[in-house]
């Protein structure tokens, strides 16, 4: 009977394999390898119950020497299954957190953006040590970001504490499979597409955002009438970047009413009352005064 260890002495046992009366050789333990501990202890019982079934605790009690429990200790290399777990997040100081990361040995743990509905270019990396990494944090290049990206385990099987992939530093396999789980990301202010206009800034539901021409830079100048027909849009704290968002280009100012609006390079943010579903850009050109805006940080006019 095979135990793991527990406050230095036998504790939980992981498996038992029947042995003959006299010599056995290389008796093989199937065991629960996930509650292992790096020491374990054989332990010789009887099988004085009904043969050929383990009851214990019952009449299969350990054969004891001497007044003494026949259990030597041992140790174990406990063999790493690879694993990476990801959850569904916003994008955080340019920063994607992959809350755990099992690795067999040093690597790095490497965000993909997502192409043609699988992992395409890379977006940025962290090194991770053997074994468990909680809360690793990778710093991405997030203007690139698209709204599924992949965590991939790499080895670091070359110059020690360089990423170099292409090269040595391949991907981590169970079987056939690389370890690569999709996660979704999102934020206060991402890039959306519209016929016509191309890509522009919209907001986490995918409404159109708009600039207003008569605005300060950083400053709005829609109140009243104005306000209502073009809602600003308003955060807690700063905004977040979503995909494809230039994090540098994201700010906010202060409402009359204490409120904060978002601004990109500058530009208050707005929606238009008309709009009504993700898509929608019917407040476009509206007096010469009223655009969206690009994820450059530039109008666009046509």
């Amino acid at each position: 009977v095979i135990h793991a260890q527990k406050d230095g002495k036998p504790g939980p046992i992981l498996g038992f394999a029947a042995v003959k009366e006299g010599e056995n050789e290389n008796v093989a333990v199937e065991i629960d390898a996930s509650k292992a501990t790096d020491t374990l202890y054989a332990m010789l019982h009887t099988d004085a119950g009904e043969a050929g079934k383990f009851e214990f605790p019952g009449p299969d009690a350990p054969v004891k020497v001497d007044g003494k429990v026949v259990t030597p200790p041992f140790n174990v290399t406990i063999p790493i299954t690879p694993s990476v777990t990801v959850e569904d997040q916003e994008v955080q100081d340019g920063k994607v957190v992959i809350s755990k990361v099992v690795s067999p040995g040093p690597g790095w743990l490497v965000i993909h953006a997502q192409k043609d509905g699988k992992p395409g270019p890379i977006l940025g990396f962290a090194a991770v040590k053997e074994g468990e990494n909680e809360n690793v944090a990778v710093e991405i290049d997030a203007s690139k970001a698209t709204d599924i990206l992949y965590a991939m385990l790499h080895t670091d099987a070359g110059e020690a504490d360089k990423f170099e992939f292409p090269g040595p530093d391949a991907p981590v396999k169970v079987g056939d499979k690389i370890i690569t789980p999709a996660f979704n990301i999102d934020g206060d202010i991402k890039v959306g597409q519209i016929e016509g206009l191309g890509d522009i800034l919209v907001d986490r539901n995918g409404m159109t955002l708009y600039v207003f021409l008569k605005d300060q830079p950083g400053k709005s100048n829609c109140y009243g009438q104005c306000a209502e027909n073009w809602p600003p849009l308003l955060v807690e704290g700063e905004p977040v970047a979503g995909p494809g968002v230039d994090a540098n280009l994201l700010g906010v100012t202060m409402r009359e009413d204490g409120s904060m609006q978002a601004t990109y390079n500058n530009y208050p943010l707005y929606y238009f009352y008309k709009d009504e579903s993700p898509g929608d850009a019917t407040g476009q050109g509206v007096g010469a005064v009223w655009y969206v805006i690009g994820p450059d940080g530039n109008l666009i006019t046509k």
